[in-house]
């Protein structure tokens, strides 16, 4: 793991709309990007390769968008896309991504749009929080990393 990052593998994600009216998704994942060539300031030695290769947006079960990223994109990757299908409240979005390492992360969330027409999620290492859950509901969000 890159020594300058203590929290890996985090997300911030939005859904607003854009001035033609249709629903954007725009999310920045916290991520190293090391592609394996860049070598440690302090050590002299190679930092090893650490990037995300695919990620995968699902909502109830129903993929709505998939990419394949490599070694060569920037760390911290911001991610933009319009939706072909609305989204609406209570449907189940998951995020997820795999490593080539292959350690997977994966990201659920209850989609809740604000007053504003705005869903925001944030999602850590440390489990998840959603800026406002559904009323009364126990929280909507969980993290699954797992390492295999």
């Amino acid at each position: 793991m890159n020594r300058n990052y203590s929290i890996k593998n985090t997300i911030r994600l939005h859904v607003d709309r854009d001035k033609s009216g249709e629903q954007v998704f725009k999310s920045l994942f916290t991520h190293p990007m090391e592609t394996g060539y860049r070598r440690d300031s302090r050590t002299g030695e190679k930092v090893p390769a650490d990037y995300i290769e695919n990620v995968l947006i699902t909502v109830d079960g129903e993929k709505y968008f998939e990419i394949t990223l490599g070694e060569n994109v920037s760390k911290n990757p911001f991610l933009s896309f319009a939706f072909t299908k609305p989204l609406v409240d209570n449907q189940l979005m998951t995020v997820s991504w795999v490593d080539n390492n292959k350690k997977q992360t994966s990201y659920d969330c209850v989609i809740k749009f604000e007053q504003d027409g705005i869903f925001r999620f944030r999602g850590n290492d440390k489990g998840t929080k959603v800026y406002r859950l559904l009323p009364k509901a126990k929280p909507v969000c969980k993290t699954k990393p797992t390492t295999t």
